[in-house]
């Protein structure tokens, strides 16, 4: 994706812009929660989850044995999500990420990402195990209905 991308501007005064890698990436950094997407063992998934948008890897903590924890086994074809609205001044962004999924083993990466008091689940539950999604893929866009 280029670096800058036109703004379409419609008739009715919205507008819409794709963003640029660069662009998505800092976008990451500023939310806490997102929504990872993948093909489970009992069928597709699409679950909230804490992270951490640390050196272009999305980083959160799971659970072993659950839903979650099928991701430390290694999947190729992941997806995660954030997106951010304004309802009063109707605008938006969205950043949508397409990689791999696998199980840190890197003590030093586990105790980096478990440092990061904003990756502390909301939800109850012992959630031991570190897990990074590496993009392969990422887009995003930004809308305004004016």
């Amino acid at each position: 994706m280029a670096d800058t991308e036109p703004t379409t501007s419609h008739a009715d005064g919205g507008s819409f812009r794709k963003l640029s890698d660069q662009e998505c990436y800092g976008l990451l950094g500023t939310t806490t929660v997102g929504r990872v997407a993948f093909a489970g063992k009992t069928g597709q998934q699409l679950l909230p989850v804490n992270f951490q948008f640390i050196d272009g890897v999305v980083y959160f903590q799971v659970s072993p044995g659950s839903v979650l924890g099928e991701l430390a086994e290694g999947l190729d074809d992941v997806a995660f999500g954030v997106e951010y609205r304004d309802e009063l001044l109707q605008t938006g962004w969205s950043v949508v990420i397409a990689g791999s999924a696998s199980r840190v083993d890197d003590d030093s990466i586990v105790e980096q990402v478990r440092a990061v008091q904003r990756l502390r689940p909301w939800a109850p539950g012992d959630r031991t195990q570190v897990i990074a999604l590496t993009p392969r893929v990422v887009s995003g866009r930004k809308v305004s209905a004016h």
